[in-house]
């Protein structure tokens, strides 16, 4: 008995202490539990994951990380550090800075928030950093959205690149430049996606503005089709007819070479197929334009046998 108690004394003193994590099985701190544990404390930000993309530069949504947790140098938190200096928005030159009037009150800023809001077609009004990420939550396609957050983000690029431009290098640098840097640096960093866009009007606006390729989606079929204006001092005439069960109809329009708006009608015909309303379309059209003294007159159909049938003198209609 003697004999195994001085055994495990012995076993006892040749362990060294050591530190027990006591919220493991083990007792073993790894850095996968140290995480665990302090994820269940970090703060909710609903903007935290909107800033992140793989498709836009590291150094682009990382100023915009500090822009949200404003950690910006602007005059304001300068002078928070002990900083004495006299503030001066260098970009309207109004007001004193600060990091919400740089980005959102300034008159420089405002015009490019109008500009995006004029081609989202909503209206942009921020009372705080965290509205603006609102924007790309409108149920947008995937394409889109990552393409309305590319423009925000590099829309608070342009600001700060210019702001410094104009505090330290002295360069007043016109707002609509900034726009085009905005728009060609989204197209370089969306054009490489590959995730689809929807086949609405709005978001095909959106994209075309941004100068971003457009993805369709798969389950569907889509064409992008442009309209170019004609050559001076001549009219374009696009028409189009559509035959369903029981409902026959065709329809032109009429635009200078400024793509002006000169005029467009509407016509419900008696019966017949689709290649009957489309002739009917194109044939009133002329009419019209004989009417209206247009000498130089392009036609534009989508129908391929309209043309064809206006080309053969073999091609019987009646069959």
């Amino acid at each position: 008995m003697t004999q195994i108690i001085h055994k495990v004394t012995i076993a006892a003193q040749e362990k060294h202490d050591e530190l027990v994590w006591n919220h493991s099985n083990t007792g073993s701190l790894t850095l996968n539990e140290a995480y665990q544990f302090k994820h269940h404390n970090f703060q909710q930000l609903d903007w935290a994951k909107a800033i992140w993309s793989t498709h836009i530069p590291p150094s682009k949504f990382l100023l915009v990380w500090r822009v949200m947790h404003d950690k910006l140098p602007s005059d304001d938190k300068l002078k928070e550090r002990g900083c004495c200096m006299a503030s001066i928005c260098n970009l309207c030159g109004n007001q004193e800075e600060s990091t919400f009037h740089l980005f959102f009150i300034c008159s420089y800023s405002a015009r490019i928030w109008n500009w995006l809001s004029s081609i989202l077609q909503i209206p942009i009004q921020i009372s705080s950093v965290e509205e603006v990420w609102n924007l790309c939550n409108r149920g947008w396609s995937p394409h889109c959205q990552l393409t309305v957050k590319a423009a925000i983000i590099f829309a608070f690029n342009a600001i700060w690149f210019y702001r410094n431009a104009s505090r330290f290098n002295n360069k007043i640098i016109s707002w609509r430049s900034a726009i085009s840097t905005i728009i060609s640096r989204v197209s370089i960093s969306v054009g490489n996606s590959k995730l689809h866009a929807s086949t609405s009007m709005l978001e095909f606006t959106i994209l075309k503005a941004l100068n971003c390729k457009i993805n369709p989606p798969r389950s569907s079929i889509v064409k992008e089709v442009f309209w170019n204006p004609p050559i001076l001092h001549w009219i374009k005439a696009n028409c189009d007819g559509a035959a369903t069960t029981g409902a026959t109809s065709c329809g032109g329009i009429f635009r200078n070479s400024s793509g002006q708006f000169l005029g467009c009608f509407v016509e419900r015909l008696n019966a017949g197929n689709s290649l009957i309303a489309e002739l009917c379309g194109i044939m009133r059209t002329l009419e019209l334009a004989k009417q209206r003294n247009y000498t130089h007159i392009w036609l534009e159909t989508d129908s391929r046998i309209a043309v064809f049938a206006f080309k053969s003198q073999t091609l019987c209609l009646g069959r």
